[in-house]
């Protein structure tokens, strides 16, 4: 999605539809029937916010976007949860995360990239 569709002007502005590029790096558009939610992620939804003119006017003016909806705060504060862990029961008995680790083999956890030491004999200076 590279953009919001908007109408109106500030408190009656609603978003009419999206704006997307096609595999082909066309520009095409969808509109809504109803409502628009947007889903971007923590990084992603504000940065199509202020693609779309909202947020913060002096920020948006000063790359060239004509500002739709002052909103300070788009794109401030930002948070994202890069690991949300999920419990739900399942048949059998699972993988423990040790096993995962060892199935990877010992270059994967061994060496330069991985999180053990290259060997397990220390080599202490005498």
């Amino acid at each position: 999605m590279t953009r919001l569709l908007l109408d109106g002007e500030g408190d009656d502005l609603r978003c009419r539809g999206v704006e997307y590029r096609d595999s082909s790096g066309n520009h095409k558009s969808v509109e809504a029937n109803k409502d628009t939610i947007l889903s971007a992620g923590a990084v992603g939804s504000p940065h199509i916010l202020m693609l779309s003119g909202i947020g913060c006017r002096r920020e948006l003016e000063a790359a060239g976007i004509p500002c739709r909806l002052d909103s300070p705060h788009a794109g401030k504060h930002l948070k994202d949860h890069y690991q949300v862990p999920m419990a739900f029961p399942a048949a059998g008995i699972g993988v423990a995360l040790a096993e995962l680790g060892l199935s990877a083999g010992p270059d994967a956890l061994r060496g330069p990239d991985g999180p053990l030491p290259e060997s397990l004999i220390r080599n202490y200076p005498e």
